[in-house]
């Protein structure tokens, strides 16, 4: 765990009122990948909510039978299970009920005679596997997995409506992601499930990318090893004014009210992620306009082993050098710090880009996305980032690059997946096989 600064130089006015100093700063925290952890680990719960409407016939869903069956043996005795159906109607196929081997052979029975028939309602599908999860003891960590790849032809289509139940639902710890199969899905319904539940959005296009997908999504689920990861800010009251500000440019689960307390996401094991912030540094009116002040920022960064309980701490203390404005320069920066704010700076493009998709707009778009990936890989290429830091821009780079040259019908909904893993600080699971 550690924090650090883009620069650390603060400018005093030499009359009048002290302009605001915007430096960048990043929270970097590593998960160990541990191998004893699943079997420490509480017990958590799943439900699959799974569309087997007409089109999911053949192929698509024996790929979701095939993954969910293949990838059981994360889930032990002590989690429970819920599996649920749906084309124009509901199945529970397996009310929530906990992993004894009894419940483990019903829901691979239930999942292989799996058949197809009917049109979509995503609604009500959704709506019953929430029911399910909210059936599992207060505190349990529960996700559900929706996977589907059609349009709602009956019930809500709204989004917003969607995004309001997963919402609801979170508030309550329930987790949800959704994964997206082919051309033919509603990137706009699954994208509004996970960010309203604080989840992930798979765009599996390619069956393999579904089955990959479903395969992470379980992996993060089952291999958690810190939550209630968190960071707060104290700066010197002495040294700063009460306008100085923290602004989160990364996603983050929550804010306190007076806006220097983060509540920042789990991590899984072996997660190595980062959390962009911008502090607004307003000199003290009654600080000296001289040379050699100085100012403090304290904090906390603090995570809980999801294994043990036990809270991991790392405390930190940050200088900053006050310089009058007549002595002014442009500091030298942290290259990794400046990187990292121009990875979170391209949450604008990506929100500029997608808009041009979704108004087949596709050539601007992708001359948009091309530029910002040479400029990002050109920085790269000066060769002055850690390693770390150019393998988390090299993959940046490579997710612009391969949206900007991925086939029409594809670039919205691999657009609604890659603003979504980028809010999270997710790693693409498609990097290890590019």
């Amino acid at each position: 765990m550690e924090i650090k600064l883009e620069h650390n130089k603060v400018k005093l006015a030499t009359t009048g009122s002290h302009p605001t100093t915007k430096i960048g700063a990043v929270v970097n925290i590593a998960a160990p990948t541990n191998p004893g952890h699943r079997s420490l680990r509480e017990p958590q719960a799943v439900v699959f909510v799974i569309d087997r409407s007409g089109s999911m016939s053949g192929h698509p869903l024996e790929m979701v039978a095939k993954t969910i069956l293949g990838n059981l043996e994360i889930l032990n005795e002590n989690d429970m299970v819920s599996l649920v159906t749906f084309d124009d109607s509901v199945r529970v196929e397996l009310p929530m009920s906990p992993m004894t081997n009894v419940n483990r052979a019903l829901l691979t029975a239930s999942i292989g005679r799996l058949v197809s028939g009917g049109s979509t309602n995503i609604e009500m599908g959704y709506r019953i596997g929430l029911a399910e999860a909210s059936k599992v003891s207060e505190g349990m960590p529960t996700r559900l997995i929706l996977l589907s790849d059609g349009h709602a032809n009956i019930g809500s289509v709204n989004a917003e409506e969607f995004k309001a139940l997963a919402q609801f639902a979170n508030l309550n710890g329930v987790t949800s992601s959704a994964i997206g199969i082919g051309v033919g899905y509603d990137e706009r319904l699954l994208a509004a499930i996970a960010d309203g539940g604080s989840g992930n959005h798979i765009a599996g296009i390619e069956l393999a990318e579904a089955a990959a997908g479903l395969k992470d999504e379980l992996n993060a689920a089952f291999n958690r090893y810190y939550t209630d990861v968190k960071v707060s800010f104290e700066f010197d009251s002495t040294a700063f004014a009460a306008s100085t500000s923290v602004r989160h440019l990364s996603w983050v689960r929550a804010v306190n009210v007076e806006g220097n307390l983060f509540t920042l996401d789990d991590l899984t094991a072996g997660d190595d992620k980062s959390w962009v912030f911008e502090l607004g540094l307003v000199p003290d009116p009654n600080i000296a306009r001289a040379w050699n002040q100085q100012g403090e920022l304290r904090g906390v960064i603090t995570a809980v082993e999801y294994a043990t309980g036990i809270e991991v701490r790392e405390e930190f203390v940050l200088g900053f050098d006050f310089v009058n404005e007549a002595d002014w320069v442009a500091p030298q920066v942290d290259p990794d710090v400046e990187a990292e704010l121009r990875a979170a700076q391209l949450a604008e493009v990506r929100a500029k880009v997608h808009a041009l998709y979704e108004a087949e707009r596709f050539d601007e778009a992708d001359a948009i996305l091309r530029e910002h990936g040479k400029s990002l890989q050109e920085y790269i290429d000066l060769g002055i980032l850690s390693s770390r830091a150019s393998s988390r821009m090299q993959s940046q780079v490579d997710d612009l690059m391969y949206m900007s040259m991925a086939p029409a019908l594809e670039k919205s909904k691999r657009m609604y997946e890659s603003v979504n893993r980028a809010q999270r600080g997710r790693r693409n699971f498609r990097d290890d096989n590019r």
